[in-house]
């Protein structure tokens, strides 16, 4: 082998091992922007809609698939929204262990055709024009759900997918630490996020 061949062979493996340095490098960069992204979305469900602690309007109360003593979850699913249309069609063979009412917003059109993809023991209610009832939960972020007990709100999570929601109706519940939205909540949806990414 001469020497030209040489520092070409020298020259190509250093180019071969440089590339692969930087798609690693890339590649973690990747992982780190995601687990930022979850942070964040954690820390989006704590400060959206009602704080935990708080009571849940009469009016929604009464249209949700659950009794005032019973531990229920809303769901909040946007008709034109398509992080939302996914967790329906997956949601669509699971097996709810609890109850479970949607509030879909959007024209009657789109909540239908949305309302079809979810199972059939989940209510739904239809929440079109100006999206009142989800105005009436503070809720701008989809999809979105509240965990209820005794006609308040006991948890909520800005979610993910219907793995999520799932992994969310299992874990345990926190409680809040009095100021209606605090560590209690964080401590929820940090305790879900583990579980879901796991």
């Amino acid at each position: 082998m001469d020497l030209d061949t040489a520092v070409l062979a020298v020259g190509g493996a250093w180019i071969a091992a440089m590339t692969v340095v930087v798609l690693g490098l890339i590649r973690q960069i990747g992982l780190i922007t995601v687990r930022m992204e979850r942070d964040q979305h954690a820390s989006a469900a704590v400060n959206d809609g009602l704080n935990v602690g708080e009571a849940v309007p009469e009016a929604v109360i009464e249209q949700l698939a659950v009794d005032e003593h019973s531990v229920g979850y809303l769901l909040i699913l946007g008709a034109v929204c398509t992080p939302c249309r996914e967790l329906a069609s997956d949601l669509g063979g699971a097996v709810l262990e609890r109850p479970v009412t949607a509030l879909i917003s959007g024209s009657e059109e789109l909540s239908g055709a949305m309302s079809s993809l979810l199972p059939d023991d989940v209510s739904v209610i239809r929440d079109a024009g100006e999206g009142e009832i989800a105005q009436s939960l503070r809720v701008e972020t989809s999809p979105f759900v509240f965990e209820i007990a005794d006609g308040k709100v006991r948890g909520k999570a800005v979610l993910r997918g219907a793995e999520h929601l799932l992994s969310f109706m299992q874990a345990p519940p926190e409680r809040s630490n009095g100021n209606g939205n605090g560590s209690g909540a964080t401590l929820h949806i940090q305790e879900v996020e583990r579980h879901a990414g796991s």
